[in-house]
């Protein structure tokens, strides 16, 4: 992602006051959105043409937005503002109109986020630049390679396999990352949820120090800054979006034994031998794609694995004696 790709030429020229905590901007041949929830949530959505692209967060699964009890005003100078402060968090956003920015504080007046350099493209490409300081690291995105903090990175989401080794993109792409740094008064966190379900492209402070680039081909933006101050606050807030996980049964939380792979039967009795014989409390064993035949679901190689059903009982009457253990045939194929 090129730094100087980001000049554009994006002045607001409008806006009007929406729903409730909505504000509607109109750009030359563009329109976008900025909405603040009760949460001290915000969100920017943008695209060409006349019409905001359909939220997809119904199709998903997700939460519904709850907007705040705000209502947009004129900024002197030009632009607006959308001031909220409420029991369950609070945002103050100051909008500039030429250049177009989007600035977001917290109740403190702290800054939480600094977005410019909106660019839309008529093909439905769209990019925009986070401002970061040098002491902030860079957590999420997914399942990636190498280390945890990805400042400095460029990652590309783009769900696939890889045919050989480990290489990015991966096949789990997670739009969303949490910015972490040391302030005066302890941790400053925030959260930034690029929803987008297509490929996705994020410069992590490589090109530029001072910033962060995010790009898609979604067909607009849809971008979403989640507050802190500390890290939890940050998932509470976007778990309270994306929605929770479910509490799973008693088995899933013990302990699990997994790796790529156990390639016979007679190497899985081995293993639960030796789990036994150590008094390790096992609930589960994954077997990966060596159970299959030519590596095709809901089959067994009957070669390595010549006798499923007797396998899969002895390991639940295994689990049923030493009453640790509880591994049910279903289990072993999730």
């Amino acid at each position: 992602m090129d730094a100087n790709r980001y000049a554009a030429d994006l002045p607001l020229q409008s806006w009007r006051v929406g729903e409730r905590g909505v504000a509607s901007l109109a750009f030359e041949g563009a329109v976008a959105e900025i909405a603040v929830a009760e949460d001290g949530s915000v969100r920017l959505r943008a695209a060409m043409g006349t019409s905001l692209p359909p939220d997809p967060g119904p199709s998903v699964g997700r939460e519904p937005w709850r907007p705040a009890n705000a209502r947009p005003e004129p900024r002197y100078g030009g632009g607006l503002r959308v001031d909220f402060d409420g029991p369950l968090g609070s945002a103050h956003v100051e909008v500039d109109p030429d250049p177009f920015a989007v600035r977001i504080l917290d109740r403190r007046g702290e800054l939480v986020a600094d977005i410019g350099d909106l660019f839309l493209a008529p093909q439905g490409n769209a990019r925009c630049a986070l401002a970061t300081e040098a002491g902030e690291h860079f957590f999420g995105f997914g399942e990636r390679t190498g280390g945890l903090d990805k400042r400095g990175e460029r990652i590309l989401l783009r769900n696939r396999d890889p045919e050989a080794g480990f290489a990015d993109p991966l096949y789990v792409s997670i739009p969303f990352f949490v910015g972490l740094r040391r302030g005066p008064e302890g941790p400053r966190t925030r959260g930034i949820l690029l929803d987008a379900f297509a490929p996705s492209h994020f410069d992590v402070a490589a090109t530029a120090e001072d910033r962060v680039g995010l790009e898609t081909t979604a067909g607009g933006l849809d971008l979403t800054v989640f507050p802190g101050p500390e890290p939890r606050h940050v998932l509470e807030r976007f778990t309270a979006r994306v929605g929770r996980s479910p509490l799973p049964p008693r088995w899933a939380l013990g302990h699990h034994q997994s790796r790529w792979s156990y390639g016979s039967e007679k190497e899985v009795r081995a293993l639960v031998h030796a789990i036994r014989s150590r008094d390790i409390p096992t609930d589960a064993i994954h077997l990966d794609i060596d159970y299959m035949d030519g590596y095709r679901v809901f089959t067994w190689n009957r070669k390595r694995f010549p006798d499923p059903q007797g396998l899969l009982h002895d390991l639940a009457h295994e689990g049923c004696e030493s009453r640790e253990l509880r591994i049910e045939p279903r289990q072993l194929l999730e």
